[in-house]
């Protein structure tokens, strides 16, 4: 007998290093040489710290950590606040989103992204319910990514199963864990790829 595939019924993406584009290096350099560290001394206490991974899961707010950071660095609160505005420089992909918008018609979409609790306020320009159906962002669920917890709320909140969905990440752990959940899933590198990779599972 032959084998019906499963049809997708939801897309599913990530934000950052998808969606978002960080300006990254230059930010690290310019703050670094303010702060009197070196690059990797200033990404490890803003980027990797204990504090980052706590706002990421809800433990802490956004306004938390900051402080936290800020008292560490020894900045003042105006150099906080210039310091969290231009972490949020960066680009959005206008012709990924241009694409994502021919999809929606026919799909639901989704989001999935580790993220602060300040986060759905600061991009709801560009992701918000009126392109995407669910926002899944971890600060506010309390659990991140690769934790197949915070895949499993998206789905539920869809209301499809994991074969007939579609995840697009950045991060390759990210994406392992999708498929052991029975996701479609998509290792983003650049728009051309991925859009190649997405347009096969929807034929």
């Amino acid at each position: 007998m032959e084998t019906i595939l499963k049809s997708i019924d939801a897309v599913i993406f990530d934000i950052g290093g998808v969606l978002w584009r960080s300006n990254g290096i230059p930010l690290s350099d310019k703050w670094a040489a303010r702060c009197g560290l070196d690059t990797e001394s200033f990404d490890r206490i803003v980027f990797a710290s204990d504090w980052g991974q706590q706002a990421l899961s809800g433990q802490i707010t956004s306004d938390e950590k900051w402080k936290n950071i800020g008292s560490l660095l020894k900045l003042s609160a105006n150099d906080i606040l210039e310091l969290r505005q231009d972490t949020w420089s960066g680009w959005w992909d206008t012709e990924l989103f241009t694409y994502i918008h021919t999809l929606k018609p026919n799909y639901k979409l989704g989001i999935i992204s580790d993220a602060s609790s300040e986060t759905r306020e600061k991009v709801k320009e560009w992701i918000n319910e009126d392109l995407f159906e669910v926002i899944v962002i971890s600060a506010e669920e309390g659990v991140c990514k690769p934790n197949p917890l915070i895949y499993q709320i998206a789905l539920q909140k869809l209301a499809v199963e994991a074969p007939a969905s579609v995840f697009i990440d950045d991060r390759i752990k990210n994406i392992e864990t999708a498929q052991s959940l029975g996701m479609k899933a998509i290792h983003y590198k650049e728009y051309a790829q991925m859009k190649l990779e997405l347009d096969r599972y929807l034929e």
